[in-house]
């Protein structure tokens, strides 16, 4: 996300305004995304820090809390829990770190953004929390009759 940019606690807001119940009836809908587990990456220009908000739905937490996928994701990365401190708020279905760059432990931030997405879905993956994607590429393409040209 851009606009909370370095502060991890309009993050955390964000991710809540995302999980809201939706009003249908609004001409406008936001939020209704709290059945669905997530990972939110923001940071500020500069990319010090990086902050992430990892959400798991309360009827989720059995399987991974929040807490326990941000932490596994973490190490994938070879960031420790000790180098990087949980947000007080942190629970079962938040949690919320702020990595720092940290040059003497290694630790830089924008160099692992894209792994955290990759190593969050395998996590979830092996626990049968997502669908494995088959990419097969060997399908062939199949046109409507618009697309042929019969003259």
């Amino acid at each position: 996300m851009l606009e909370p940019a370095e502060d991890l606690d309009l993050l955390i807001e964000s991710v809540k305004a995302m999980n809201a119940p939706s009003d249908p009836a609004e001409e406008e809908r936001k939020g209704g995304a709290g059945a669905i587990g997530k990972i939110v990456m923001s940071s500020g220009p500069d990319s010090n820090p990086l902050n992430i908000v990892a959400y798991v739905p309360s009827s989720k937490t059995k399987d991974i809390s929040a807490i326990a996928w941000l932490e596994e994701i973490l190490s994938l990365c070879n960031v420790k829990r000790a180098d990087v401190p949980y947000h007080e708020e942190s629970t079962d279905v938040f949690a919320a770190v702020s990595i720092k760059v940290n040059a003497d432990k290694n630790i830089f931030p924008m160099k692992f953004a894209d792994e955290v997405i990759s190593k969050g879905n395998d996590i979830l993956r092996k626990k049968d929390l997502i669908p494995v994607i088959d990419d097969d590429d060997d399908d062939e393409m199949v046109f409507g009759d618009d697309d042929m040209n019969f003259d």
